[in-house]
C-alpha cells in the first residue's frame, strides 16, 4: 500500500525493478480495555508507522483489522481474557505487544442500586415493631410475611 517502486530498468524488453517493501517502526502498545460489560469489551493499541493492518489475539483466536481499535461482544459471561496486538505489513508481522488481562468476573450491568439501611417491620396488626422478637411480621409495609 503506497511502497515506491524504485531504480526501473528496461532491457531487451524485460523490465526490472526495485520494489521497496518498507518496514514497520516499532511495535504496538496495548492499552487498557474500555466500556467493559458482562460479555464484552473495547480494546485499543497505539499506532505502528508503516502497517498496512494490525492483528488482535483475543486468547488465542486472531482478529485483522485496519484501524486501532476493535471490540469484542457475545463473550463467556465472567471469563477471563488477555489480549496482544501486532502489525502487519505485506507478508512480514511485527512483534507482539504487551499482553493485557481482561476479568469480566466483578461485571454487572445492574446500574444505581440505591441500598437503604433502615428495615421497617409490622406486627400482624399493622403495628411498628422496633425490635422483633420470635413471630410473624410484614416487612416494610409489602404485605411480606417473614418469620424470626
Amino acid at each position: 500500500m503506497g511502497h515506491p517502486i524504485t531504480d526501473i530498468q528496461e532491457n531487451c524488453g524485460m523490465v526490472s525493478f526495485v520494489y521497496d517493501g518498507g518496514c514497520l517502526i516499532g511495535t504496538p502498545e496495548a492499552l487498557e480495555p474500555e466500556n467493559i460489560t458482562e460479555d464484552g469489551f473495547s480494546v485499543k493499541w497505539t499506532s505502528v508507522e508503516g502497517a498496512d493492518y494490525y492483528q488482535v489475539m483475543l486468547s488465542g483466536v486472531l482478529y485483522d483489522t485496519e484501524d486501532t481499535h476493535y471490540s469484542f461482544a457475545g463473550l463467556e459471561r465472567g471469563g477471563m481474557y488477555y489480549y496482544k496486538v501486532r502489525a502487519v505489513l505485506g507478508d512480514v508481522y511485527g512483534e507482539w505487544s504487551n499482553t493485557v488481562n481482561v476479568d469480566l468476573s466483578d461485571i454487572t450491568n445492574i446500574k444505581d442500586v440505591k441500598a437503604s439501611s433502615v428495615c421497617q417491620i409490622f406486627d400482624l396488626l399493622g403495628r411498628r415493631v422496633s425490635h422483633p422478637g420470635r413471630g410473624i411480621y410484614i416487612l416494610n409495609d409489602r404485605k411480606k410475611v417473614m418469620v424470626f
